[in-house]
């Protein structure tokens, strides 16, 4: 079972008030229940709104940044991160995922011509 916290655990962890966080829930900003008259939060509806404020924050950046461009949300193929981009396409966040990308690549068309790089790996 996920782990649900208070709303005075969420403030505490945010350095702002549980008004704010009964605010939050109130709204339907941050996904919560109420156990009778107080508010429960499930961490990964936590971690969900995290990220969505996250996204949101690096969709403004990149539009201030270059207007004309029609900014996309996708995600890394390897570990799932959410990531902005220009152009639709397959992405990978770091170097590391992609290595790891490419060995699962590699070992699905089978290793011939495999790159050394790559082959220690598997």
């Amino acid at each position: 079972m996920s782990k649900f916290l208070t709303t005075a655990k969420v403030a505490e962890m945010f350095g702002i008030t549980e008004t704010t966080v009964r605010e939050w829930l109130r709204s339907g900003e941050l996904i919560g229940v109420k156990v009778g008259s107080t508010w429960r939060v499930k961490e990964s509806d936590l971690d969900r709104y995290l990220e969505d404020q996250r996204v949101r924050v690096l969709l403004e950046r990149a539009k201030r940044k270059d207007p004309d461009v029609n900014w996309q949300e996708t995600h890394c193929l390897q570990c799932g991160e959410v990531l902005i981009v220009k152009r639709p396409g397959d992405w990978v966040c770091n170097k590391e995922c992609k290595e790891k990308y490419d060995r699962k690549l590699w070992q699905i068309a089978g290793d011939d011509g495999m790159p050394s790089e790559v082959a220690p790996h598997i």
